[in-house]
């Protein structure tokens, strides 16, 4: 969160240059709302995906609040959706976790990732080599030609 507060409008910030291109051609400007996305918009965004992917299991990755209470409430009885988190186990170091989240999120079906993260862009480049679609926290999806072979 703290970091969002550096990022500036006209110019990519760590690796945002996978949703607003390197030169920004792809006219987008990087708002909090896509560099720290408030809880409304990840619930809105988390259930247009529901809907449009008919999705049965949502598996949530963070490096901080899982908001899995949230999830649970706003999405598990509504769609009959199985919410899950990777519970890491205490002989296993946080990193070792992390390459956890991001092995799924680069498999996975349907991936919605933090524009600027560059976390994030180690899951969109191997999305990329297989094909996959992916969407961006704060951004309208469906504007954004999500082409392969991202700039990164």
């Amino acid at each position: 969160e703290r970091a969002c507060t550096y990022a500036s409008e006209k110019s990519n910030f760590f690796a945002s240059a996978q949703c607003l291109g390197y030169n920004l051609e792809k006219g987008i400007k990087l708002t909090n709302d896509i560099c720290y996305p408030s809880e409304d918009i990840i619930l809105q965004q988390t259930e247009k995906m529901i809907q449009k992917s008919k999705l049965t299991v949502l598996y949530i990755a963070a490096d901080g609040n899982h908001m899995l209470d949230k999830f649970q409430k706003h999405f598990m009885k509504k769609y009959d959706i199985k919410i899950i988190k990777y519970e890491r186990p205490s002989n296993q170091s946080e990193g070792e976790a992390a390459h956890i989240d991001l092995y799924i999120l680069s498999i996975a079906k349907n991936a919605i990732v933090n524009c600027p993260s560059t976390f994030s862009a180690f899951a969109k480049r191997q999305r990329d080599r297989f094909d996959k679609s992916t969407d961006f926290w704060g951004i309208d999806n469906d504007k954004l030609i999500n082409e392969q072979n991202s700039d990164l």
